[in-house]
Parts: C-alpha cells; structure tokens; sequence
C-alpha cells in the first residue's frame, strides 16, 4: 500500500485527486482486495487481476483487465480496446461514483466467474 501512496502522491493538483478518489472507492468497495505497483501503475487484484489507475498526460484511465466483459450498460466505458476497457477523467468531478460502483461491481462478478471456470477447467483435466 505504501507504494501506491507514493506513486500517486507523486501525481499534481487534479491527477492526484482524481487517483486519490478512484483508489479510496476501489479499496472500499471491493473485500479482499489485493493493491500493488505493476508496469508503473497501481493495479487491483481480486480473482485475478480487475483494474489498474493510469495517469496520464491529460486525464487519468480507470482500466479494466477484463473489459470487453463488461456490458457497459451505463455507457462511460472506453470500447476501442481489444480486451482492457477504460473511463478517461479529467476533473475530480467527472467521477459518477454510482455509475463507477457498478462497473466495479460488474467486473468483480466477471473475475469470479472466470476463476470458477478455471478450477472447474483443472479438475476435469
């Protein structure tokens, strides 16, 4: 946890509060969850990996590993990836912590599924 701290108190002005937010929503959202810095960016483990804070130049992605899952019912998910699906932020206010709960929510589903899938895969091997 404490290099995540670190990472995003690295960040200026609105990155940093948007990263603040996303991390503080994730981490209470979600049991179990396991936090760490992979490919200079914190990442969310839950099942699997689920979803990785970016910041970037302009704005800063929410990223999900298993994107192309989702249903993207409410519409604020990025679909020109392959597989990762991302919400781009610019300000702290473009956060709908409601429509972001339950994308979260959705992938967590997702990621329990795939590993339901997998044990069920090895003990029939």
């Amino acid at each position: 946890m404490e290099k995540v701290e670190k990472f995003i108190a690295k960040e200026k002005g609105h990155k940093r509060l948007i990263c603040e937010e996303l991390r503080r929503l994730i981490l209470e959202n979600i049991p179990n969850v396991k936090e760490e810095i992979k490919w200079n960016c914190p990442f969310y483990s839950y099942k699997g990996i689920l979803c990785f804070i970016n910041p970037r130049k302009d704005c800063v992605d929410l990223g999900f590993y298993q994107g192309h899952l989702l249903s993207n019912e409410n519409g604020i998910l990025d679909t020109d990836g392959k597989t990762v699906r991302h919400i781009k932020y610019v300000t702290i206010d473009d956060i709908d912590e409601y429509k972001l709960l339950e994308v979260i929510n959705e992938a967590v589903l997702i990621n329990e599924e795939l590993q339901k899938k997998q044990k069920n895969n090895d003990q029939t091997q």
